[in-house]
């Protein structure tokens, strides 16, 4: 769909040249946690999907479980859910739960082990006691949630889209943070931080000074392990730090792009005295005449706008903006800004509608044609879109007037 050579991206812009490809980035952002993840031993992955499995199918487990927790004083367990290979990180509120409800699963497991003789309760038993997948865990949760708060903004159906970008490149430095070195930082602006040389081993800082979180250390400070069996770990962890970056990178750079080009669109440097020359706004948006830009561009830090917090509002007050003789005078620069701020930060909206239709259309009712499930579709966020919801939405009397004996006609 949108490789380089002979897809439909570059099909349908051979056609039209302005046409803009803005990737998924909350999928591209689940991605690079999954990539990384390889970086950790396997068995942590494998004890969490067979946690859920022991309990899934079982409400004898489950029943024991809440005993056992209720018996310790934790209240109700929270649910165990469901490991998901399309979202992967959901896995970052598995690692959450799991460290929350740790000592008691390992008292579960350890009781199963000897109650009902089974390969799979003897094998969770060891691996809960394992405290290698204790450490892991406590490094990995921290850093899930981090990569999860960033990827579920990018689910957001609106939102300023300057802000947006701008935490997820704050997610990007602040893992390069973790592992690089300061020097980097003052010797490297900002903006050269996404090229910079990942692979070179001089950037790196060494395994003592690596920021793998307080939590960790203070955890491996209290292991029992061996120091060989500690600074494998560790390895392990900085290899996990290192790939995320890299995957970072790699995968978003035309997002972080985007970056900038909305930089440009603020309103603190719109209004600014010192701003950026005219000639960087985006060709592609600001079609008009360069000298219909500029004079623009000179005169708007000169006018009063109240709204500066958010970007869409403000641009929407340019646009409305008019002189004494009523005529809107950065209509040209306005639209230009309008066009980008219409580029889709997602696609979450558009496969939570996929979502939608696979529940309307299952396998009972495989039959239904096209225009019963466009309807209803329709209806459903359609309402959602004026913000009523279906139990409290009040037919009004010319729809219940149609509901008569022609209406089987």
């Amino acid at each position: 769909m949108c490789g380089k050579h002979h897809s439909a991206f570059t099909l349908l812009r051979d056609k039209q040249p302005s046409l803009q490809l803005v990737r998924c980035i909350w999928h591209s952002v689940d991605i690079i946690a999954k990539k990384a993840i390889k970086s950790i031993p396997s068995n942590v992955e494998f004890m969490i999907r067979e946690t859920y499995n022991w309990f899934s199918h079982s409400p004898k487990r489950q029943a024991d479980y809440r005993e056992l927790y209720l018996t310790l004083g934790g209240g109700m367990p929270l649910k165990l859910i469901s490991p998901c290979e399309t979202q992967w990180l959901v896995m970052a509120d598995w690692v959450d739960r799991l460290l929350e409800q740790y000592d008691t699963l390992s008292l579960h497991f350890s009781t199963a082990s000897s109650v009902e003789h089974c390969y799979a309760a003897r094998m969770l038993q060891e691996m809960y006691h394992d405290e290698t997948n204790l450490l892991y865990l406590t490094f990995l949760k921290p850093i899930l949630q981090d990569i999860k708060v960033v990827n579920k903004i990018f689910q957001l159906e609106c939102g300023d889209a300057l802000h947006i970008f701008r935490d997820l490149f704050t997610l990007y430095v602040s893992t390069l943070k973790r592992i690089l070195k300061p020097s980097v930082f003052t010797s490297n602006p900002q903006e050269q931080l996404q090229s910079l040389d990942l692979q070179s081993s001089a950037i790196y800082l060494s395994q003592e000074d690596v920021d793998l979180g307080l939590a960790f250390r203070k955890k491996l400070e209290e292991s029992k392990l061996t120091s060989v069996s500690k600074d494998g770990i560790v390895k392990r962890c900085l290899e996990f730090l290192k790939v995320l970056a890299c995957e970072y990178q790699f995968r978003l750079p035309e997002s972080l792009s985007m970056l900038k080009k909305l930089e440009v669109l603020s309103p603190q440097k719109v209004l600014a005295d010192c701003k950026p020359p005219v000639t960087d706004l985006p060709h592609t948006f600001f079609t008009y005449p360069l000298e219909v830009l500029e004079s623009q561009w000179r005169m708007i830090s000169s006018c009063s706008f109240p709204e500066t917090s958010n970007m869409e509002s403000f641009w929407m007050e340019v646009y409305n903006y008019t002189d004494a003789a009523g005529k809107h005078c950065f209509h040209e620069l306005a639209m230009g800004a309008i066009k980008m701020l219409t580029l889709p930060i997602s696609n979450a909206h558009v496969e939570r509608v996929f979502s939608q239709m696979t529940l309307l259309k299952n396998d009972r009712r495989n039959r239904m044609g096209l225009k019963l499930p466009s309807n209803i579709l329709y209806i459903k966020f359609g309402l959602k879109r004026i913000g009523i919801e279906s139990y409290s939405f009040g037919p009004p009397p010319e729809l219940l007037a149609k509901f008569n004996s022609s209406l089987y006609d």
